[in-house]
């Protein structure tokens, strides 16, 4: 990687220590397709969590020095108000992106609410199977009109519902986290790809679409022991590192410390040359995010 090479991590999700001020939701199947929380416990997040402030300081240790805020819809549903006070507490060091509930009557409002009263910079849609739902086009519409971003949430079963999207808001910049899940372990045990499926592959032929590389495809190519570049490769290949991003899913992959993740990361992305590494830990995300600069 260039050296002075701004690093960022497009992908956390903090947790607050007050569950009174930012309660944790019930747990409960909520509207817009996401359940709207985990109690503390479930799948370890809450207890692996990390508050904006310790997630910062890991990050600065390591000289990673911006952040995008992630809203996890499935710990405190639409109610964004953590990330978005983190990100307003520390405007020089991270943003946020919120979730709504994209099938409301007033989601585009929501939308706007968030973006303009609260300072958030995307959306998280994570309402997948809704991707090809009329009623969310309107949220669409919003996103171009206010020029930020759709980050969606999705799995492989949902690409040609996205496909259709990207072509209806071929002006909207769409980014994709994880990859898509695209070499995870399936839920019946099928070992993960150690390539990227050509369903992903094709994605590239849309030149709004974005791709994050976050350590949970870093654990499923160490799942496979095949080297990095067999799933990493093609990707460069088809997307270009203009449209590639790196992140952690910090603390859902806490299960290493950050410097470590950071390493691992650095490590598998050593085939490409300087100036890509560069733009995937960072460049990408200034283009996108220019506020993000110093």
């Amino acid at each position: 990687m260039e050296q002075g090479q701004i690093v960022i991590d497009t992908h956390v999700h903090p947790i607050s220590t007050d569950t009174v001020r930012y309660p944790l939701r019930s747990g409960s199947r909520g509207p817009g397709g996401v359940a709207e929380g985990r109690r503390a416990g479930e799948g370890g997040m809450v207890e692996k969590g990390m508050t904006t402030e310790q997630m910062l300081d890991a990050m600065a240790a390591v000289d990673v020095r911006k952040a995008v805020l992630v809203q996890s819809a499935s710990l405190y549903g639409f109610d964004n108000d953590y990330i978005a006070d983190s990100a307003n507490a520390h405007p020089d060091r991270c943003i946020a992106l919120c979730a709504i509930d994209v099938l409301a009557d007033d989601a585009p409002d929501v939308l706007s609410h968030w973006v303009n009263e609260r300072g958030m910079r995307g959306i998280r849609f994570t309402a997948a199977d809704s991707l090809d739902d009329p009623k969310t086009f309107a949220v669409w519409e919003r996103a171009g009109a206010l020029g930020v971003p759709m980050d969606v949430q999705l799995r492989l079963q949902h690409f040609d519902k996205l496909r259709a999207a990207l072509a209806r808001f071929s002006e909207i910049r769409v980014l994709i986290d994880h990859a898509g899940n695209a070499n995870r372990r399936a839920a019946d045990g099928t070992p993960a790809p150690a390539a990227p499926p050509e369903a992903l592959l094709s994605l590239a032929a849309f030149p709004n679409l974005y791709l994050k590389l976050t350590t949970q495809n870093l654990d499923g190519v160490l799942e496979t022991g095949a080297p990095p570049e067999a799933f990493f490769g093609p990707l460069l290949d088809q997307f270009g590192a203009g449209r590639l991003m790196w992140g952690t899913d910090f603390p859902a992959t806490a299960n290493q410390p950050y410097g470590e993740r950071l390493a691992q990361s650095k490590a598998a992305f050593a085939f490409m040359s300087a100036s890509d590494q560069a733009m995937v830990m960072g460049g990408t995300a200034l283009a996108i995010w220019p506020e993000l600069g110093d």
